[in-house]
């Protein structure tokens, strides 16, 4: 297991995507959630454990958080991809105690208000 992402020089990463398609060929749920990563583990499948994960969330794919989550990921200058970012890294390093996946800071609350934010 690696040493953690440093979240002080680690690089933000928004993914939206929607999976799982029935019988009927239709998504059934949109997936969203991001993560800090060393800018310089890019490719290198070892270092994938050090990345530091906010909640996974699963939403029906036409809810008002899926069409958010998708704007925000397919925004062509990635702004509020890295605004989440920056609120949510405040947010880990003002946040005491837990670390990690036990951070608060990352939880959906967390996420979901920085989602939500992103466009301001």
């Amino acid at each position: 297991m690696g040493g953690g992402a440093d979240i002080t020089a680690s690089r933000f990463t928004f993914i939206a995507h929607d999976c799982g398609s029935g019988r009927t060929g239709r998504t059934r749920v949109t997936e969203i959630f991001g993560f800090f990563r060393d800018p310089d583990a890019d490719g290198d499948e070892a270092r994938l454990d050090d990345a530091l994960q906010t909640c996974v969330m699963e939403t029906r794919p036409h809810s008002r958080l899926a069409g958010l989550a998708r704007r925000i990921a397919s925004d062509p200058t990635a702004r509020p991809a890295a605004r989440v970012g920056e609120m949510l890294r405040v947010s880990v390093l003002m946040c005491p105690g837990a670390s990690g996946r036990e951070c608060p800071a990352l939880n959906r609350a967390a996420f979901v208000w920085a989602m939500e934010h992103a466009f301001d």
